[in-house]
């Protein structure tokens, strides 16, 4: 009968070792797949703020360009006023 026992409390024991094993591998697998998706938005946030900010540059060029043109603009018609 002490046989009987000691094998169920065996049993018992590699069940639920075998539980918490399984259940923190999973785990492992699950943070590795969080961390790469993780790493796989920040470089898409990254593509992005790259592509904004080239955006940005090229209006605030266009705006430069704009203003310049108003300031010929306005040298011009100064010119002709004063003639």
């Amino acid at each position: 009968m002490d046989l009987l026992v000691w094998s169920f409390l065996g049993g018992l024991l590699a069940a639920a070792g075998g539980y918490y094993v399984a259940r923190f591998t999973g785990s492992g697998r699950k943070t590795q797949e969080l961390q790469l998706q993780l790493e796989a938005k920040r470089a898409e946030l990254d593509d992005y703020r790259r592509v904004v900010f080239e955006q940005f540059g090229e209006t605030a060029q266009k705006f430069k360009t704009l203003n310049d043109s108003y300031v010929d603009l306005h040298r011009q018609l100064a010119k002709s006023a004063s003639c």
